[in-house]
């Protein structure tokens, strides 16, 4: 098992630098040299908790939303043996998976599995579902973060405005005090002049 994460990281680093033939003849001198090699990885247990749990988390919101579409319960099914499969394979989170990565995680399942071009085309297509998914999830959750500071910003100049109004209500009453007190000195004077 960690064998196989370890060819495929080093295939994965590798394949930016060398031709399809020489991908498969590193792979199988990795096959050949790590046949009878033990493998220990010391791994940050509180990162690959997190990445597994937001990977979980992420494929059980996609296959409810699925559900919710009207998806089979067998479709479902495959939906969920393909992702838990590449999730398992990639070991990152999900979201920081390139397309290259993709691309290279199909070429090898298809030559470890021996699998036709229709299976792994039906797994790009999970894979495409998945991914177009989390990005309008991410829209959706974006635009639903604009509405509601933009909601916020109204509540906040309708306050703002009030508190203005207030503001102007106080000047007309304390203006009118004001008259009140100007009207009872004209008053007083006007009395004051009579005498």
């Amino acid at each position: 098992m960690i064998k196989n994460e370890v060819m495929h990281k080093i295939m994965k680093d590798m394949v930016m630098y060398l031709t399809p033939y020489q991908l498969k003849k590193l792979k199988t001198t990795l096959q050949d040299k790590l046949e009878n090699v033990e493998i220990n990885l010391i791994l940050d247990k509180e990162k690959l908790i997190a990445d597994r749990s937001s990977n979980d988390k992420l494929l059980k919101m996609f296959l409810s939303a699925k559900n919710v579409e009207g998806c089979s319960s067998k479709t479902l099914k495959y939906y969920r043996e393909i992702l838990e499969k590449f999730i398992k394979d990639i070991d990152k989170p999900i979201k920081e998976t390139t397309t290259d990565e993709i691309r290279h995680y199909l070429t090898n399942y298809r030559e470890d599995r021996g699998c036709s071009l229709t299976s792994i085309d039906n797994i790009r297509r999970v894979f495409s579902s998945f991914y177009k998914w989390t990005i309008d999830t991410s829209v959706e959750d974006w635009i639903k973060e604009i509405e509601e500071n933009v909601k916020a910003n109204k509540q906040h100049r309708a306050n703002r405005k009030e508190t203005e109004e207030n503001k102007e209500i106080k000047n007309v009453i304390i203006n009118s005090k004001f008259m009140k007190e100007i009207m009872k000195l004209k008053e007083f004077s006007e009395m004051r002049c009579s005498f």
